[in-house]
């Protein structure tokens, strides 16, 4: 019996550049695309309640949230002066 696949001439392997380069930009296609992912909207909500359990917290709602009338407005100062010696 003959075997019809002929082994002895299989394709070159690729060049260690070429491998990371292709490494290189898989890994930023797939960070870049879950941060887009990460920042549509809703996309937000979603996970927040997908992976959060307010039961579980040892905080409540109110302690968490921060009210814009119990924390004083604070005014930004202009730079002090730099004296040069």
């Amino acid at each position: 019996m003959s075997n019809p696949i002929d082994r002895t001439s299989a394709p070159e392997k690729p060049s260690v550049a070429a491998t990371l380069l292709g490494t290189v930009a898989l890994a930023v296609v797939l960070v870049l695309s879950g941060l887009m992912v990460c920042t549509l909207p809703g996309s937000t909500w979603l996970l927040s309640n997908a992976f959060s359990d307010d039961e579980l917290s040892p905080y409540t709602r109110q302690e968490l949230v921060v009210d814009n009338h119990a924390v004083p407005h604070v005014q930004a100062r202009a730079p002090r002066e730099v004296r040069s010696s």
